[in-house]
C-alpha cells in the first residue's frame, strides 16, 4: 500500500472515532495550547519581575522536580479512579497553576504556581481513556491521534501566546486560565456520557472474547458488562 494510500485511510478511518474521544482529543489539543501559549513568555516575565536567567532556569528545575514526583502520583490515580478523573484533576491544576502565573507580582509566586503541576498530567490521562475504549486492533492508531493532537496546539500556541503578550506579559496566562477551564467544563459534561461508551466497548469486547470460545480459549471478560455496579464501572471507565 503506498503512503498516499495509507494516509487516505487514516483520513477515513476518523469518521469511527466516538464523540467522547474526540472530546479527548481536542481536551489535549487545548491542554498543548494553553501551555505552549505562556510558556515561552515566562524568560520575559522573570525578568519583569526583577529576575534573570538564573531565577528562571531554578523555577523550571522546580517545575521538573514537581512533575517527577506528580508522575508517580498520576498512575495509580487513574487506575484507582479513572483516567477520566485524572483528566479532570489536571486541568483543575493547570487553572491554579496559570492563575497564579496571571497573578503573579513576584518571583515567589512563580515560584509557588509550579506546585499545582504535580497533577498536572492530562496526556497521560488521555493515554488511559483512549486504550481503555478502544479495541485491540485500533488502539494504536487511536493512540497516535493523541500525539496529533498535541501537536495542533504545540504548534499554534507559542505563536498566539507571542502575540497576545505582545503589550502585556500575563495576558497569556490568563487566556491559558479562561482555557483550562474550559476544558474542566467540557469534562463534566464528557464524564456521566463516558460510562456508558466504556459499557458499549466492553459489550464488544465480550462478542470478542465469545467467538474466541469456540476455538476452547477462555474468554478475556468474566463477567457480562450487565453485572458491573457503579464502582466498578469506573474502574473500567
Amino acid at each position: 500500500m503506498s503512503v498516499y494510500a495509507r494516509a487516505m485511510d487514516a483520513l477515513s478511518s476518523l469518521r469511527s472515532i466516538s464523540r467522547e474521544l474526540w472530546v479527548v482529543y481536542a481536551n489535549v489539543a487545548l491542554y498543548a495550547l494553553c501551555y505552549q501559549m505562556q510558556a515561552p513568555v515566562l524568560p520575559y516575565l522573570t525578568r519583569s519581575l526583577g529576575a534573570g536567567a538564573q531565577g528562571y532556569g531554578m523555577m523550571m528545575t522546580v517545575f521538573g522536580v514537581v512533575q517527577f514526583f506528580g508522575g508517580l502520583l498520576a498512575g495509580p490515580l487513574a487506575d484507582m479512579y479513572s483516567g477520566e478523573l485524572l483528566m479532570l484533576i489536571s486541568f483543575a491544576a493547570s487553572s491554579l497553576c496559570y492563575l497564579l502565573t496571571a497573578s503573579a507580582s513576584g518571583m515567589w509566586m512563580l515560584y509557588v504556581s509550579r506546585i499545582p503541576t504535580l497533577l498536572q498530567h492530562a496526556v497521560l490521562a488521555a493515554r488511559t481513556i483512549v486504550a481503555e475504549n478502544s479495541l485491540e486492533v485500533d488502539r494504536a492508531r487511536m493512540l497516535g491521534y493523541i500525539g496529533l493532537s498535541y501537536g495542533v496546539g504545540l504548534a499554534f500556541g507559542p505563536a498566539f501566546g507571542g502575540t497576545i503578550s505582545e503589550h502585556w506579559l500575563q495576558l497569556s496566562a490568563w487566556v491559558a486560565t479562561g482555557g483550562s477551564l474550559l476544558s474542566v467544563m467540557l469534562l463534566l459534561r464528557l464524564l456521566p456520557k463516558c460510562r456508558e461508551f466504556a459499557l458499549k466497548a466492553v459489550q464488544v469486547q465480550l462478542k470478542h472474547a465469545d467467538v474466541d470460545t469456540e476455538d476452547g480459549q477462555k474468554p478475556l471478560i468474566k463477567h457480562p458488562p450487565s453485572r458491573l455496579n457503579p464502582s466498578e464501572m469506573w474502574r473500567v471507565c
